[in-house]
């Protein structure tokens, strides 16, 4: 059982998350590298209950690229269905299957939850909701972006990463430089 100090320091982290939006393209060379980068030193180093990250695919995928069909829609249920999931553990299974895998493949792989994988698979086969929320997101997605990756913490758009090696790092220390002091001193990623 949680204290009630560590409840309510998640509570007052959540009030206070830095909105973050990543927008990106199936299997473009360059997303892979800055979603690879957002996981293995953001999200693996405790950066999610520090953000609100909402992430937005464009429509199709890079030529030459095998995509999963199912990639837009579990993008889009993801993020409906497991808004409580301040680790993003949904985003590490996004960024495994870019570069050519398939979502089955990246769940097992990165470990993503059974009980989740349910519940996004649910909203996947209710072919009415999980068509609107894909087209939703690729809409939200072309109207915001015309390169890929593009990110934006606090509404400051980031260096555009494929300009600047695809470095996570100015977003990942946006995120920490706007979030409490008191939490982002005690986070990995913000170290």
């Amino acid at each position: 059982m949680k204290s009630f100090m560590s409840v309510l320091c998640m509570a007052s982290a959540a009030l206070a998350a830095v909105p973050a939006t990543l927008i990106e393209w199936q299997g473009c060379p360059d997303c892979t590298k800055y979603g690879d980068g957002l996981v293995s030193e953001g999200l693996d180093k405790k950066l999610g209950p520090l953000m609100n990250l909402t992430v937005l695919y464009i429509d199709g995928h890079h030529p030459g690229v095998k995509a999963d069909p199912k990639f837009s829609p579990f993008a889009a249920c993801a993020q409906h269905v497991l808004k409580t999931d301040v680790n993003y553990t949904w985003y590490s299974v996004l960024a495994c299957a870019n570069p050519g895998k398939t979502i089955e493949e990246c769940e097992s792989s990165t470990g993503f939850e059974p009980s989740r994988s349910d519940l996004v698979s649910k909203c996947i086969a209710n072919s009415s909701l999980s068509d609107g929320l894909v087209s939703a997101m690729h809409k939200k997605a072309s109207s915001m972006a015309n390169d890929y990756p593009w990110a934006i913490v606090a509404g400051k758009t980031m260096p555009e990463p494929d300009t600047h090696r695809d470095d996570i790092k100015p977003f990942i220390a946006a995120v920490c430089e706007d979030a409490p002091k008191s939490v982002s001193a005690a986070t990995p990623a913000c170290q």
